[in-house]
C-alpha cells in the first residue's frame, strides 16, 4: 500500500474530503521529518517510536577471493522505526507446530 492509497481509505472511512486528509498526512509525515532533523525521537503510543540513529565513522575490512580490502565509512545518520510491544502482539503470529509422524 501506498500513501495515496492510504489516504483514500481514511477519506472513505471517515467520510472526510480526499483533499483534508491529504493535508493532515502530508503535515503529519513532515513534522516527524523536521522533528527527527533535530535528533528528536518520536513516541506514538501504542504505535511506536522513530528515532534517529548515529553511525560513527569506522574502518571496516570487505573479504572477497581471499583479498582483503579495508575502506572507511563516514558518519552517517539513519532513521530507525522501533514499534510498540503492543502493535507488535497485534502484528505477529506464530506458525502452529507441525506434527510429523515417523514410522
Amino acid at each position: 500500500m501506498n500513501a495515496k492509497e492510504l489516504i483514500k481509505i481514511v477519506s472513505d472511512k471517515t467520510k472526510f474530503h480526499i483533499d483534508d486528509v491529504s493535508i493532515v498526512f502530508n503535515t503529519i509525515i513532515t513534522e516527524i521529518k523536521n522533528i527527527n532533523q533535530n535528533n528528536r525521537k518520536i513516541t506514538i503510543a501504542g504505535f511506536g517510536i522513530f528515532k534517529i540513529i548515529n553511525v560513527k565513522s569506522s574502518n571496516r575490512t570487505k573479504i572477497k577471493n581471499d583479498s582483503k580490502t579495508t575502506y572507511q565509512v563516514k558518519s552517517y545518520k539513519y532513521i530507525k522505526f522501533i514499534p510498540a510491544t503492543k502493535y507488535k502482539k497485534q502484528i505477529k503470529t506464530k506458525p502452529e507446530a507441525m506434527i510429523v509422524k515417523t514410522s
